[in-house]
């Protein structure tokens, strides 16, 4: 008598298969979400270079064109002036959240400006130099990386030499 075979997987197979495929699909999702979150920093961290540095290319440019600058609210305001005396018109910029110029909003909404500061050089520079210390922070739904850096300079006004 012949014996039959019968077509077809077997009982442990089918859960060998299922657990290896399961195994496979974890490994791969981790490493597809990795991917993601990364790519998310390094688009966060190069927005916040992109801000900070629209931010202090604009601050430079004007502080080496004024003549005359003052400090005021807490580090918060810096007022640039063309006369060496600080009278006149003023460029003004400002920090809150974001920093602005003259009323105008410089940096895009969904970053931080606030621990930012400007102070001047020395006690006796008499208005002729600022340090500008950006603090730029990621902030809004869209980064689930909160990320934050800082870029400092020290600027002097034109003819600014003391």
């Amino acid at each position: 008598m012949a014996m039959k075979f019968k077509k077809g997987f077997t009982l442990i197979e089918l859960i060998v298969v299922t657990l290896v495929f399961g195994i496979l699909l974890t490994v791969g999702t981790n490493i597809f979400l990795q991917v993601i979150l990364s790519s998310n920093k390094v688009s966060t961290d190069a927005d916040l270079r992109q801000n900070a540095s629209f931010v202090m290319e604009n601050i430079t440019r004007d502080v080496r064109r004024s003549s005359c600058l003052l400090i005021s609210n807490n580090n918060k305001t810096l007022g640039l002036y063309e006369t060496s005396d600080c009278t006149g018109n003023a460029t003004v910029y400002t920090i809150n959240n974001s920093v602005s110029k003259d009323g105008n909003q410089l940096s895009t909404p969904k970053v931080d400006f606030s621990t930012s500061t400007f102070d001047d050089t020395s006690p006796t520079s008499n208005g002729k130099g600022v340090i500008v210390k950006l603090v730029v922070k990621a902030t809004g739904a869209r980064y689930d990386y909160i990320g934050e850096i800082t870029e400092t300079q020290t600027i002097s006004v034109r003819n600014g030499i003391y």
